[in-house]
C-alpha cells in the first residue's frame, strides 16, 4: 500500500485530535503544562499497553541516540505547553491556520537533518499552501486572538523541528519505543516543568473526575495519529521529509470538522477555498 494512503489516514485522525484537544482545553481547567503532561501520559500508557504484547521495546538505542531522544522530548513538551496555552483564546480554524506555519520550519529543517531536496513544483506547492493559510487568517483583529496566534506560531517552530526529529527517530526505533519516548518520555519531562501547579490540578481532577474523559478522547486520537504517522514514515522511505511537510495539510480537515462538531462556521467560503488550494498544494508537494 502506498504511503500516501497512510498519510491521508494520519491527516484525518489529526483533524479529530485537533477538535478533541480544543474541546478538552475549553472544558478542563488545569495548567497548560500539566494538561500536556496528563494527555501525553494517558496516551503513553495506552500505547505501551497495546504494543507490549508484541514485544518489549529495545532500549539499546537510548545510549547511542540520547541526544536525539532528548530533543524529541524537549521540542514536544515545549510545543505542547505553548500550544495549549495559546489555543484558549482562538477557535479551532484559527488555531490550525497559525499552527500550519510549521510548514516553513519543517521544510527548511528537513533539508539539513533528513537530506530532503525539493523540486520547483514542490516549492510552488509550499507557496500555495502558505497562501491558503494566509487566506483563512484574514480578518483576525482582537488582541486576545493575536496573542493566541503568536503563541501557536511559536509552538509551530517547536513542532516543526519535532516533526523532523520524529522522522529521524522512526528510522532507528521500534513502534513501541517510538511511543514510549514520544509520550511517556515527554510526560515525565512535563512533570518536572509543571510540578508547582500539580497539587492544585490534582485536587481539581479529584473533584471533577469526569473531566478525564475529555482528556482520554484527546489522548486516544493523538495516539492514533502518531501510530499511523510512524507507519507512514517507514513506508515513505526516502520520502520521509515529504511526510513531515504533508502533515500540515490537516489544517483544512480540522477546519471542516470543527465547523460540524464545534459549530465554528464563520468564513466558511473562505475556508473551503483555502481547502481547494491546499489540496492542489498537497498534490504538487507529494509529486502526484
Amino acid at each position: 500500500m502506498h504511503w500516501l494512503v497512510f498519510m491521508a489516514g494520519a491527516i484525518i485522525i489529526r483533524a479529530f485530535y485537533s477538535v478533541a484537544a480544543k474541546s478538552a482545553t475549553n472544558n478542563v481547567d488545569i495548567h497548560p503544562t500539566n494538561f500536556s503532561t496528563l494527555f501525553l501520559g494517558i496516551a503513553g500508557l495506552v500505547g505501551f499497553a497495546a504494543t507490549a504484547p508484541f514485544g518489549l521495546p529495545d532500549l539499546s538505542i537510548l545510549a547511542d541516540e540520547w541526544v536525539l531522544i532528548l530533543f524529541v522530548c524537549l521540542t514536544m513538551v515545549f510545543g505542547n505547553v505553548i500550544f495549549f496555552y495559546g489555543q484558549r483564546s482562538i477557535d479551532t480554524g484559527t488555531i490550525q491556520v497559525a499552527l500550519s506555519s510549521k510548514l516553513v520550519w519543517t521544510a527548511l529543517l528537513a533539508m539539513p537533518i533528513l537530506g530532503t531536496r525539493y523540486s520547483s513544483l514542490q516549492v510552488i506547492g509550499m507557496v500555495l499552501l502558505a497562501s491558503a493559510i494566509y487566506l483563512i487568517s484574514i480578518g483576525v483583529k482582537h488582541k486576545a486572538e493575536i496573542k493566541g496566534i503568536l503563541l501557536i506560531g511559536l509552538s509551530a517552530v517547536s513542532f516543526g523541528l519535532n516533526s523532523v526529529l520524529l522522522a529521524k527517530l522512526s528510522d532507528v526505533s521500534s513502534l513501541s519505543l517510538f511511543l514510549l519516548i514520544t509520550y511517556l518520555g515527554t510526560a515525565l519531562l512535563g512533570v518536572v516543568l509543571g510540578w508547582k501547579h500539580l497539587a492544585r490540578d490534582i485536587d481539581y481532577l479529584r473533584e471533577k473526575p469526569e473531566k478525564l474523559l475529555d482528556m482520554l478522547y484527546a489522548s486516544l486520537t493523538s495516539l492514533g495519529y502518531f501510530i499511523v504517522l510512524y507507519i507512514t514514515f517507514n513506508e515513505a522511505g526516502e520520502d520521509r521529509g515529504l511526510v513531515s511537510v504533508l502533515t500540515n495539510a490537516q489544517v483544512v480537515t480540522s477546519v471542516l470538522l470543527a465547523a460540524f462538531l464545534l459549530h465554528e462556521r464563520a468564513n466558511m467560503r473562505r475556508k473551503i477555498a483555502a481547502g481547494a488550494i491546499v489540496l492542489i498544494a498537497a498534490c504538487l508537494i507529494s509529486g502526484i
